[in-house]
């Protein structure tokens, strides 16, 4: 069997520094620190694959970061089908990689990056072949990938024993021009072939919307705005919910940032992770006000990588305040993290209250 391995040597580079995604801000993204969440999350992808399940695969892959070096470090059998032609690799390399798998019949092709790259191996793939994708990027909406690196290599273990199912997934996409004004704008570029096991490929991401929603919204804004607690730093996640509780106290957030909130006033806007880093060495009593990603559920690890690792190491359990209406929480059974560090997801693992409505809470499991 032959198995296609691909890596987006970029992806997830401009989450922690604030710049919402990776496309067409790479210079920016570097000028400002970013490290890419691909290395790490092919790493990860490696180390929980069961390599005796790879006796009789062939893995086709490309030169260098997009994927040679990682399959070397595991000393799995490989053939390099695609030579990039410089260091800086860009869209048209992943576009003629693919197409080199499918010349050479790869029967599944494994990728490591975000909505971006799921859309630029779809438009060469359509539904010949299943993709799966190792989630890297800042923005992971789309329905072809596991929910962690873990999750991806216990997905391909079932493919190669022939015990998952195939079936069709939505590829979307928001417009990152969009993002980075505070405007979500996601748009279905096609559906693709994945594979599917149990609980381990994520569904699309939701947006939820109606007169009822918004208002189970101000109940949440007006039970979190009667407990701020003062000399307290608030760092405010993304989220229309959490939008909603600045408006209920005069205050204006867009759905897509992530905010400091300080004595009931938004103090600084748009942090990354360097800024969060300095306010938590200023202030001493810090808490975290996150929403999870609609039918997906992480409240770290997308779409908020500015608060990273590093600041949740710094960061109790107890000062975690998640916020959702009843109907999000209707379609999630846990809640999830991918952080990218298994030390800093595992901290935060297990039940947390969840604020559904004023002074309506619900006990939930992050896994």
């Amino acid at each position: 069997m032959r198995i296609g391995f691909l890596v987006n040597p970029i992806a997830g580079i401009g989450g922690r520094v604030g710049l919402k995604g990776s496309d067409g801000v790479l210079s920016e993204a570097l000028k400002r620190g970013g490290v890419p969440l691909s290395p790490i999350k092919a790493r990860l992808f490696f180390k929980a694959l069961d390599i005796y399940s790879l006796k009789n695969i062939l893995f086709l892959t490309a030169s260098g970061k997009m994927g040679e070096i990682y399959l070397n470090e595991k000393n799995i059998k490989h053939l390099v089908v695609y030579v990039t032609r410089s260091e800086d690799t860009n869209a048209v390399d992943t576009i003629n990689t693919v197409k080199k798998f499918l010349e050479n019949d790869v029967s599944l092709i494994v990728f490591v990056g975000g909505d971006g790259t799921a859309r630029d191996i779809c438009s060469v793939v359509a539904n010949k072949i299943p993709i799966i994708g190792i989630p890297a990027g800042v923005k992971v909406y789309s329905g072809v990938f596991g929910y962690t690196p873990a999750d991806v290599a216990r997905l391909i273990e079932k493919f190669i024993s022939g015990e998952v199912q195939i079936v069709k997934r939505e590829i979307i996409d928001a417009n990152e021009d969009l993002l980075r004004k505070g405007i979500l704008k996601l748009r279905l570029y096609g559906y693709a072939k994945t594979i599917s096991y149990l609980n381990l490929l994520q569904p699309t991401k939701t947006i939820y919307s109606g007169e009822s929603e918004e208002e189970n919204k101000d109940g949440i804004a007006k039970y979190i705005f009667e407990n701020i607690e003062d000399d307290t730093l608030y760092i405010l996640g993304p989220g229309s919910t959490i939008k909603k509780i600045c408006e209920y106290m005069g205050l204006y957030k867009d759905d897509l940032s992530v905010d400091i909130l300080l004595n009931k006033k938004i103090i600084d806007r748009n942090v990354d992770e360097k800024k969060i880093l300095k306010y938590l060495e200023m202030y001493p009593k810090v808490k975290i006000i996150v929403t999870p990603i609609g039918r997906q559920g992480f409240i770290f690890g997308r779409g908020n990588q500015e608060i990273s690792p590093l600041v949740l190491q710094r960061i109790s359990k107890d000062d975690i305040i998640v916020v959702a209406t009843r109907l999000k929480m209707n379609e999630l059974k846990s809640l999830r993290i991918d952080t990218g560090n298994i030390e800093i997801d595992k901290k935060f693992k297990g039940y947390i209250r969840v604020i559904v409505d004023y002074n309506e809470e619900k006990i939930v499991r992050i896994v």
